[in-house]
């Protein structure tokens, strides 16, 4: 054996023992590979600034939530979690970990946010407290989403695009705070912004989110707009509505949410950011999907796709204004079941509990039953 390959196993095993004393010093749990292999990689490279890891709590008993001050993914739809669930011996609660990144990521985590935990289906607002560091999300995908959002906004600019020219000041303010966050946060994502360029236009062309101004007027309404990855809604038929005309579709919504989420718009203060996960399954890949149709994911689990919005609200401190954030992921469902053997059950039990008004609405009529064949081999 050469000196040289010698030296470079050496390496490789002075870096994995790196990793692991990381892990248990941070309290990774066992068996999650995928993270081992991210620590071993960082270790490799010399070690120099490490992800941080959001780890989570969930309380076991009566399904109520250990709060124990730390971020938590909220629960929305089949309620919140991750895929990186495991349990964590001595504490009976299972840890979640969502990794974030402060400098540019070498590695590829397609969903890092699986809103499932397999119990029954729940709607509710599952708003979060969100430290603002991390309000904003970039991957791996950043340069793709916003080249995407350049050629969206080139040739469909009045679907992406709606604005009420009262809310240019808002939008303005919305741009400054964004360019100040990614000086701050960011600084290798930053980008020209075109001083012609409206400014909620401008602001969506620096990250991967969409972006929603809405204004307290008569009531709260939504004032301006920058949404390139819709999914399956039109976005010039919301503008000017309030809460309860945006969400107007949505079964279970007036009798549920109606009033807490406005609620919760009043009482929102300048320094404090929330955020929520939504999801829902689909035939498609596509981040674009402006259209209000609403069918059955066509084909079988091969054929679809776990889509996940992370959303984010905060106040603007001069214009009073709610900035709503949209971030959207999505990958195969059939490698998510793959990767994790709790997803595919997770999945069905969310898709069977939900209320025959939310599965029409969502277009998931008879997936339940679909996706129980496909787990099955069948």
């Amino acid at each position: 054996m050469s000196s040289s390959i010698a030296a470079s196993r050496i390496a490789v095993s002075l870096a994995t023992a790196r990793a692991l004393r990381v892990r248990l010093v941070l309290g990774i749990p066992q068996g999650n590979e995928e993270t081992l292999k991210i620590f071993a990689c960082w270790a490799r490279s010399g070690g120099g600034q490490a992800p941080e890891w959001v780890v989570e709590r969930w309380a076991r008993v009566g399904g109520n939530d250990n709060n124990d001050g730390a971020e938590r993914a909220p629960r929305c739809g089949a309620t919140g979690g991750s895929r990186y669930r495991h349990r964590r011996a001595g504490d009976g609660g299972a840890a979640l970990l969502v990794p974030h990144w402060s400098t540019p990521r070498r590695f590829a985590v397609s969903m890092p946010y699986a809103p499932l935990d397999g119990r029954d289906w729940r709607f509710t607002m599952g708003l979060r407290p969100l430290d603002e560091s991390r309000w904003l999300e970039f991957d791996d995908r950043a340069h793709d989403e916003r080249a995407l959002k350049d050629s969206l906004l080139a040739a469909h600019y009045d679907e992406v695009v709606a604005v009420d020219e009262r809310a240019d000041a808002a939008s303005r303010e919305l741009l400054d705070v964004i360019v100040a966050h990614l000086a701050l946060y960011f600084p290798h994502q930053r980008r020209e912004v075109d001083p012609h360029e409206h400014p909620i236009v401008a602001a969506s062309r620096l990250v991967q989110e969409d972006l929603c101004v809405l204004e307290r007027r008569d009531a709260w309404r939504l004032s301006a707009a920058c949404v390139c990855f819709p999914s399956r809604w039109r976005l010039a038929s919301k503008l000017g509505a309030t809460l309860d005309g945006i969400h107007a579709p949505v079964p279970l919504y007036d009798e549920l949410l109606a009033a807490p989420t406005n609620a919760f718009f009043d009482r929102l203060r300048v320094g404090r950011a929330f955020w929520r996960l939504n999801w829902t399954l689909l035939d498609s890949p596509a981040l674009h999907q402006p259209t209000s149709e609403r069918r059955a994911p066509s084909g079988s689990l091969h054929d679809w796709f776990f889509r996940v919005e992370r959303q984010t609200l905060r106040r603007l401190p001069d214009s009073g204004a709610a900035v709503f954030t949209i971030r959207t992921y999505v990958d195969s469902a059939a490698a998510l079941v793959a990767r994790d053997e709790t997803f595919g059950p997770s999945l069905w039990r969310a898709l069977h509990t939900a209320p025959s008004s939310v599965q029409e609405y969502k277009g998931w009529v008879g997936v339940a039953e679909r996706l129980s064949r496909a787990l099955k081999g069948e």
